[in-house]
């Protein structure tokens, strides 16, 4: 299955030093309208996930929390170290593995070894598989209008991005000549949601000047950018590195993933959809 509404928890996952007080965590939670929170401790630079603790661990230690003075303790006194993970390429069996081990949330990590704050990439809960099997029953229709350009080198890619963007919406890909043979102060007022540019194919200034443009605009697109590392200038790289987790910018790396897609497209999509 599908699962865009899952998707959503990797904007809201929390995370907390494992020395934090039990009170504030729980208050972050409150606060973040989130059901579980990850707790961290410094490895050197970077930060290590050691444990977890959720609304159903809460639910627990209720007897434990009765006593005032245990609010005050470190929230490592009630973290679950031995919290299970799941790998993001398997992200569409989260339901299945969540019943299976019986538990109502799931960080989702990449790469192998320790998990690291780095290697998160969300959270899923049980009210998401809800959500999820949810939207599956939507028909068509009641999907969202989105209008999209794709100006890549490489021609397979408009079909194949207007393949995943056709999952999800009822999208019209518009030819990226006309984007590009527009004047450019008007280049994104043509009601575009969505521009895919392939960036191995423009110098550091035009794609300087692009996210220029789209900054200056009222209502401007999610403009994402694919690129191939191996074949792109280290200066370019960092530039783009450094817009990774803009509102309305995003990196795609090809060959490109589908699920990675669809975590891009929920990450960009409009504040009021």
């Amino acid at each position: 299955m599908t699962f865009p509404a899952a998707l959503a928890s990797t904007r809201s996952t929390i995370f907390a030093s494992e020395e934090e007080t039990i009170r504030n965590c729980l208050l972050k939670m409150k606060k973040n309208g989130s059901r579980a929170i990850l707790l961290t401790r410094k490895k050197g630079e970077r930060e290590l996930i050691t444990g977890i603790f959720t609304e159903s661990d809460l639910l627990k230690k209720i007897q434990f929390l009765e006593h005032p003075l245990n609010w005050n303790r470190p929230i490592e006194a009630l973290m679950r170290t031995d919290f299970k993970t799941l790998p993001v390429e398997k992200l569409g069996e989260a339901a299945a593995y969540m019943t299976k081990y019986d538990i109502k949330s799931v960080p989702i990590v990449s790469g192998k070894g320790p998990v690291f704050r780095e290697n998160i990439w969300g959270m899923v809960h049980g009210s998401d598989i809800v959500h999820a099997y949810a939207a599956e029953q939507n028909i068509l229709s009641h999907r969202r209008k989105i209008t999209a350009a794709v100006h890549t080198g490489n021609q397979r890619y408009p079909h194949f991005i207007g393949g995943l963007l056709k999952k999800q919406f009822r999208a019209k890909l518009i030819p990226a000549e006309s984007i590009f043979k527009t004047g450019l102060p008007s280049r994104f007022h043509l009601g575009l949601d969505y521009l895919f540019l392939d960036v191995n194919h423009f110098t550091l200034e035009t794609v300087l000047g692009i996210l220029g443009e789209a900054r200056e605009c009222q209502n401007p697109p999610a403009v994402i950018f694919m690129l191939d590392e191996s074949h792109l200038p280290h200066r370019t790289l960092k530039a783009l590195q450094r817009l990774g987790n803009h509102r309305r910018f995003g990196l795609l790396l090809k060959p490109i993933n589908p699920l990675e897609f669809q975590l891009l497209l929920e990450r960009l999509k409009p504040r009021s959809t």
